[in-house]
């Protein structure tokens, strides 16, 4: 039990916790409101794609240089 606490502090410490969780919560609310028949608001559109961008673009690289395999052993 105590390496699960371990492990969740070092994510929180690297902000991947809060980063997925952001982009859960930006990407949720477009989807929200589309799926409501409401109108997305171009800047939160905007920014959603950016988000996502980023997430993406950050997971490419990271598995274009190996880090994600050395961070999970």
């Amino acid at each position: 039990m105590h390496d699960f606490w371990m492990k969740t502090l070092e994510l929180f410490e690297r902000s991947i916790i809060i980063q997925a969780l952001l982009t859960t919560m930006i990407l949720g609310a477009c989807v929200y409101l589309w799926l409501a028949g409401r109108e997305v608001p171009p800047e939160l559109g905007q920014f959603a794609g950016l988000i996502l961008g980023f997430w993406f673009g950050t997971k490419v690289q990271q598995a274009a240089t190996g880090t994600i395999a050395r961070n999970i052993k």
